[in-house]
């Protein structure tokens, strides 16, 4: 009964988080940061929700691949398509990070695996449908790159809880946009993502 009662909350929490990021009113499909005020609690919130699971999914070694060969590896600080400044494999880096101290190839895996953890995390909670392995990844690296608050409010989300798994595969192609601009880089990725997760669909 308490597992019950908590786990109806940590949703709740998730709903309302939700309506204050669709409440932001930027345009769906592109990747730069939403307005997002529980973005420092929810990834703590879905972990404890993820650990009172017992079916977790976790990032494939192929998708693990996939996510950094997309990402890239940069050692030194540099400023994204969206203006914000990221290191290592895609990392964003917080307000208190010295943008111009050059990182590790080890402090770059170490990041990654943390933000990898979020972003499974955020997928595990927040998917109310079951996944194939192939679609998790695929949702994985998705998250990594648009956020959780992006992932919550969007109209993938919504038709692929409701059910609509080719709906959800082809709403990947509409996130190729970065501060308002189509990216080469983002239509191949959400290509392959949109690939990807099709492999799963019976």
């Amino acid at each position: 009964m308490r597992r019950a009662l908590l786990l109806f909350a940590l949703a709740a929490a998730g709903l309302v988080a939700a309506r204050y990021v669709l409440a932001a009113g930027e345009d769906e499909g592109d990747t730069a940061a939403r307005f997002d005020p529980f973005g420092l609690i929810l990834p703590a919130v879905y972990s404890l929700q993820n650990a009172l699971m017992s079916d977790s999914l976790q990032l494939s070694p192929a998708g693990f691949i996939a996510l950094q060969q997309h990402e890239g590896l940069r050692l030194a600080p540099y400023q994204d398509a969206a203006g914000y400044w990221t290191v290592g494999y895609g990392h964003k880096m917080g307000p208190l990070d010295d943008s111009t101290e050059t990182i590790t190839t080890e402090r770059a895996a170490e990041l990654l695996r943390g933000d990898v953890a979020t972003a499974a995390d955020a997928v595990n909670a927040l998917v109310a449908v079951p996944l194939s392995q192939s679609q998790f990844d695929a949702l994985v690296s998705f998250v990594y790159n648009v956020g959780s608050g992006a992932f919550r409010g969007s109209t993938l989300l919504r038709v692929l809880n409701g059910g609509d798994y080719a709906a959800a595969a082809g709403e990947f192609n509409r996130w190729n946009r970065a501060g308002g601009m189509v990216l080469a880089g983002l239509v191949s990725r959400r290509a392959e993502e949109s690939q990807r997760f099709a492999q799963g669909i019976a």
